[in-house]
Parts: C-alpha cells; sequence; structure tokens
C-alpha cells in the first residue's frame, strides 16, 4: 500500500503537466475522470491509476438482461438463506439497546406506519452521511470517526435517459462508451461551466459528457424490445443550480424546476447530437434525472452519483485507515463504496470486506477458489 500512498496524494493533472506539454495526449491519458466524478486538478493521481489498470486487465461487463437482473439475481440467494428484500422502506434510524449495542433498524413507508426490525448484526452500505444521520447525535461522530467532515460529498451529477425508434442495428449504436469533450483542457473547461450561474448554464452544451447506449451492449435486447433502442447521457454538475428546490416534493417542485430540468436534458441531447447526428428524429421518450432525482433515489446529500469525494482527502491515510467496516458500537459494521472505492466493483469489494470483518474469515480466498473451480470446469 506504500506505493498507491505515494501517487495518491498527487493530483492527475499535476503528474500529467510533468510528463508532457502536449494537451491532447493529456486529455487521452485523464479523459476518463468522470468514471468516478472527480476533475483533474483534484483528482487522485492513485484513484485514476487504479481505475484504469482495472480496465485494461479486465474490461468492462455488462449483465445480459440490463441492470436490473443484478437484483433479480441477488434476490433469491437472500431469500433462500432466509433473508428479505424490502423496497420502499426508507431506514429512519439504527436502533441500539439499554447497552448501547446496535440491535435494529426503524423503518418508514408511505403505506404503512413505521416499524421496528431487529437483528443481531447491522450493516449500513448507505453510506457514511446516511450512516451518521440515522444514529443518535452522541455515538454518530464516534461511528463515522470524522470521515464525514473531512470528506465531502462527490460532485454532483445528471442524467439522460433516451428511448429511441430503431433498433441498434438499424441506427448503427455500437456498445461502447463515448466520452466527449469540447476541448483538451479538462480541468478548465469543467471548471468554467460548474462556475456559470443556472440561466447561463441552460443555455448551453455541456462540455463534458458520457454517452453510452446500453440496449446495444445487451444481447438478449432485440428479443425484449424489438425495434427499440436506449441511450444514456451523464454529465457534471453544479449541485446549487437545483438547490432551490432540495425541500420540494418529489414530482411536486413545480413548472420553473421542470423547466429547467428539461433545458438541461435538451443541451445533453444537443451534445450527443453533435456525434450522432442520425438520431434527431428518432427520440421517442426522454427523461431527465437531476440532482435532487439522486438525493431522492439513491439517498445522495448534494446529488453525488458516487458517494464521497473519489479526490486526494479521501486517499490520505488517515483517512483510507479510518474506512473501515468495524464501528465503536458493537453489532454495527459498515458497507459499500464509502469504505473502499466507487463504483459497483469498488461497493462489491466493501460488501466483501464488511462480510468477511463479521464472519471473521477471508472471503477473498472463497472467491478465489470459486474462480479457480469454475475454470477448471470450464
Amino acid at each position: 500500500m506504500a506505493g498507491f500512498f505515494k501517487v495518491a496524494k498527487r493530483s492527475l493533472d499535476d503528474y500529467l503537466n510533468s510528463i508532457t506539454q502536449n494537451s491532447m495526449l493529456r486529455a487521452v491519458l485523464g479523459y476518463n475522470f468522470g468514471d468516478y466524478g472527480v476533475i483533474p486538478d483534484e483528482a487522485s493521481l492513485g484513484m485514476h491509476l487504479s481505475l484504469n489498470r482495472h480496465l485494461l486487465r479486465n474490461g468492462v461487463y455488462f449483465p445480459v438482461g440490463g441492470a436490473s437482473q443484478i437484483s433479480y439475481t441477488m434476490i433469491p440467494i437472500v431469500e433462500r438463506s432466509g433473508g428479505a428484500v424490502l423496497t420502499k422502506a426508507r431506514v429512519e434510524e439504527i436502533l441500539l439497546d439499554s447497552e448501547g449495542k446496535a440491535c435494529g433498524v426503524r423503518v418508514s413507508s408511505k403505506t404503512e406506519a413505521q416499524c421496528e426490525i431487529f437483528a443481531p448484526v447491522i450493516v449500513s452500505a448507505a453510506g457514511l452521511p446516511n450512516t451518521h444521520r440515522m444514529l443518535p447525535s452522541s455515538v454518530a461522530p464516534r461511528v463515522t470517526r470524522g470521515l464525514v467532515e473531512r470528506v465531502r460529498p462527490g460532485q454532483a451529477g445528471i442524467s439522460v435517459f433516451v428511448g429511441l425508434d430503431g433498433s441498434p442495428e438499424e441506427l448503427g449504436l455500437a456498445g461502447r462508451h463515448y466520452w466527449v469533450f469540447e476541448g483538451t483542457e479538462l480541468s478548465q473547461i469543467t471548471r468554467e461551466y460548474l462556475a456559470l450561474d443556472v440561466h447561463q448554464a441552460c443555455e448551453v452544451k455541456p462540455p463534458l459528457a458520457f454517452i453510452t447506449f446500453p440496449a446495444s451492449k445487451d444481447p438478449s435486447w432485440n428479443q425484449r424490445y424489438p425495434g427499440k433502442s436506449t441511450c444514456t447521457v451523464i454529465s457534471l454538475v453544479n449541485y446549487e443550480w437545483f438547490s432551490d428546490w432540495e425541500d420540494e416534493r418529489h414530482k411536486k417542485r413545480g413548472t420553473d424546476y421542470e423547466s429547467i430540468k428539461g433545458a438541461f436534458g435538451k443541451q445533453m441531447w444537443a451534445r450527443v447530437l453533435d456525434i450522432f447526428p442520425h438520431l434527431e428524429d428518432k427520440v421517442v421518450h426522454m427523461e431527465v434525472g437531476s440532482p435532487l432525482s439522486n438525493n431522492y433515489y439513491i439517498g445522495s446529500q448534494r446529488g453525488e452519483i458516487y458517494g464521497l469525494h473519489h479526490g486526494r482527502d479521501k486517499f490520505d491515510p488517515s483517512v483510507f485507515a479510518e474506512s473501515r467496516p468495524t464501528t465503536s458500537v458493537k453489532g454495527l459494521y459498515l458497507s459499500g463504496q464509502d469504505i473502499a472505492i466507487c463504483g459497483f466493483s469498488g461497493a462489491m469489494m466493501g460488501g466483501v470486506i464488511a462480510a468477511s470483518t463479521v464472519l471473521g474469515r477471508d472471503l477473498t480466498k472463497d472467491i478465489r477458489n470459486v474462480y479457480k473451480s469454475a475454470k477448471n470446469k470450464s
């Protein structure tokens, strides 16, 4: 780990500027900073190198049947083991017994009164800020170990989901990821955009956009939805552009909010049409997910999509050392991307680390053995 921390405290921009003055080459080497949502002048070189090592060694994967198959595959395993998976059930509080041990959670629902669910072990994968909120104020700082104060929420994100008329083959859509930028000075163009006021930002195309066509990646898509395709577009935004409506109810935020959200969606789609102009008259549905949508659906604090900010602060050795599953509350453990690194793989490994801690067993060895066994059988 010493080698990692040596590069983790250096910014991506600082490193790239030290090896070349060619801005195009710097952009090629640093373009996928959006995969962890940190502008290059703040990004940890260690995080960036880890991401690219992962991509170059393992590539990327897409679940057959779409992302929902992840849940559909996992839930039966949980249920066969005697567990249950609840939806539309927000955890309001982590319950402690008279001795201060975690013993359950209090859950609220739109259709039912609050209820309490008890268990001998509580694992929170809700993120450190949410876990902090769920605990008594006298206990929370000890559990999150000051990390909530030391590492801010990540950069806010906005998403556009588009339905298209025509199959991926008919529209010529490849199963790839596209990062589109309007210049090669990545930190500069991003910061200039984020410094605009909301009305200015609504009138310009975002200087960076992630574009992908999920339908093109799924071999089962054409069987399930013949003659149709999908596109997803993601960019970074300033949370303050939407903060005036953060206390309003979901889907009840009014026409001004809907107008601004729609304007961002149109500008992001215009960025797509710069690369794929033939899609202009193929749109049959468009929906925009703002930072407030992220707050509502995934429990973000300020519209972030990657949990805590994955800049150099998060990879400071003292912060990294405190990012672990164990807590000062007996029976309470932490999991998810905030104790590991962001993204699906990072959150998954956060779960493996947490489960290993709870069980007192190194589950990575079990995973390696299963992998070797499956590989030998194939």
